[in-house]
């Protein structure tokens, strides 16, 4: 477990990083930083719709006598998806847009 954590929190945010630099330099300081603002904006309210949505299923299931797990499971899904859509960088946007 410990391997695997420590790859994930040095290898990801050095890997961005690299790829942040190289969009930079290739794309231009300003266009790269409206695509890292853009995929937080865009991040932030499809987390926030797809949230609703699945508050509303939640309660649905609940009020039927349900067990809601697929959609607590959705939740946390979107929830991280969101936070990752949130952090500066191309891997952790794929990762968000993957999860949202």
């Amino acid at each position: 477990m410990f391997p695997l954590l420590f790859l994930m929190f040095t290898l990801v945010p050095i890997l961005e990083l690299y790829l942040l630099f190289q969009a930079s330099s290739s794309w231009g300081f300003f266009n790269t930083f409206s695509v890292v603002v853009g995929t937080g904006i865009l991040g932030a309210y499809l987390a926030k719709r797809e949230g609703r949505e699945i508050l509303i299923r939640l309660q649905e299931k609940m009020s039927q006598g349900g067990l809601p797990a697929n959609e607590v499971i959705q939740g946390a899904l979107i929830f991280a998806g969101g936070l990752l859509l949130l952090t500066p960088g191309f891997i952790t946007d794929i990762l968000g847009f993957s999860f949202v």
